[in-house]
């Protein structure tokens, strides 16, 4: 949001006040006079109030970014970024591993350590359980999506990963 002062010590109350804005993102103008506050909407690059308030701040209310699903993002005025996508809780456990997927690249994944130990999980809430898995360096496999994938070294914790070209890329957390 921008904020600039306006003096409108020459103009005339009664007067209307027209406000050119040149940045298209910007789709409404809110003047905060004192303890009055107007709005108008920007209808081409203009703002119109039927009258001068006086010696107002002026505020622009415009599209910054997007948000695309539920999670938790940070909106500044280059964008927005996503901060953590939306999952189940996370429930710590020895021998469980906790996977949360990013990118909706999947509804199954199968996790295979060199042991034997063999699981397939359902992803539900962008988030798979995989418990009583052996202290070992895993493989995990997305089986239930548009793009296959395998990740390496998965061992018991909590790791986010998104699949890349074929490749499970997880960042432990």
């Amino acid at each position: 949001m921008l904020a600039l002062i306006l003096a409108l010590s020459n103009a005339h109350a009664t007067d209307p006040l027209r406000i050119n804005v040149s940045d298209p993102t910007v789709r409404k103008v809110i003047l905060e006079c004192g303890s009055t506050r107007l709005e108008a909407d920007v209808r081409g690059g203009v703002a119109t109030f039927t009258q001068n308030p006086g010696k107002c701040e002026v505020l622009f209310l415009g599209v910054v970014g997007k948000v695309d699903d539920p999670g938790e993002y940070t909106c500044a005025a280059n964008g927005c970024a996503q901060v953590d996508v939306h999952h189940k809780p996370i429930e710590s456990a020895e021998g469980r591993v906790t996977v949360v997927i990013t990118d909706n690249s999947t509804t199954l994944l199968e996790l295979k350590c060199p042991s034997g130990y063999r699981i397939r999980s359902r992803v539900d809430t962008n988030t798979a359980v995989f418990d009583n898995v052996p202290e070992e360096e895993c493989e995990m496999f997305w089986k239930g999506g548009n793009v296959p994938a395998k990740a390496r070294s998965i061992r018991p914790g909590t790791w986010y990963c998104q699949a890349t070209g074929g490749t499970g890329v997880c960042t432990r957390k």
